[in-house]
């Protein structure tokens, strides 16, 4: 999904919840950068949730250690399986502009495939359900108007400093 660069989005629903602001703009930014719904880079991070240089579970790269890296890649590997489902299926993993329960299944192959060395007890599996549930509980919605600025005090409404002298 492609949003418009020049208006200001935020999250809504269940990535909201649980993201500070902060994060929610990140995964926004690289979305649009990468061409891809932040709905699903924020489903991902979430559903992680990885202490600091592992928020979005980024574990076979262990020289990717900021967020703004790990950030970078899933949005990649997001981008990547879009276009890796596409070939293997010969159709989009979107239907209207909603990716599906089966595109999250195709990535966790890549991603989280169950019965991974890093992953003993066996977590993997519930992945792509996992992801699935958060994405679709969440939305992006325009910031709204930037609030507006209080009045300017002209001269004529300040007060007059006084002249007289005791």
């Amino acid at each position: 999904m492609a949003f418009r660069p020049t208006q200001a989005y935020r999250l809504t629903g269940a990535a909201a919840e649980v993201l500070p602001l902060y994060e929610q703009i990140a995964c926004l930014v690289m979305a649009e950068a990468f061409r891809i719904p932040p709905e699903a880079l924020a489903a991902v991070r979430v559903a992680e949730n990885g202490p600091a240089g592992s928020e979005f579970g980024v574990l076979s790269l262990p020289e990717i250690d900021t967020y703004g890296e790990e950030c970078r890649v899933a949005a990649e590997s997001i981008r990547n399986n879009i276009s890796r489902f596409t070939a293997a299926h010969g159709h989009s993993p979107y239907v209207g502009d909603r990716l599906t329960l089966v595109f999250f299944q195709f990535m966790a192959r890549r991603w989280a495939p169950p019965g991974a060395a890093n992953d003993p007890g066996h977590l993997n599996e519930h992945w792509p359900g996992n992801v699935f549930t958060i994405y679709r509980a969440t939305g992006i919605a325009p910031l709204g108007p930037a609030p507006e600025a209080p009045p300017a005090v002209t001269p004529s409404a300040a007060v007059a400093p006084t002249t007289a002298r005791a």
